[in-house]
């Protein structure tokens, strides 16, 4: 997170598993995956973000239902290739989170 910003906010606005109004909270089950994602963000920025500090938490969770995108034939089945999962496009992402909402 950068700066003072609470790892509990949900994201509304949109980003690659959430389209605009659906709420969110980005995590991470391994600290690097965290950073290479945050990284990435930033780097896709047109002008890079100055926050002065960023912070990592470790959240415990309890979740009802997982959907496991490692699952092949489940993707075939959902009509999604799996290079669309790390594309920079993120339609495919945002139409999978809404659908999952």
């Amino acid at each position: 997170m950068f700066g003072d910003y609470p790892p509990d906010v949900e994201n509304t606005r949109g980003a690659r598993w959430n389209p605009p109004g659906v709420a969110a909270i980005y995590t991470s089950l391994a600290r690097d995956g965290a950073l290479a994602e945050a990284e990435h963000q930033i780097a896709i920025q047109p002008i890079r973000p100055r926050a002065r500090r960023r912070t990592i938490y470790t959240l415990e969770i309890a979740v009802a239902r997982v959907i496991d995108l490692t699952d092949a034939e489940l993707l075939q089945n959902l009509g999604i290739v799996a290079s669309e999962l790390t594309a920079d496009d993120m339609i495919a992402c945002r139409q999978l989170g809404g659908a999952a909402h």
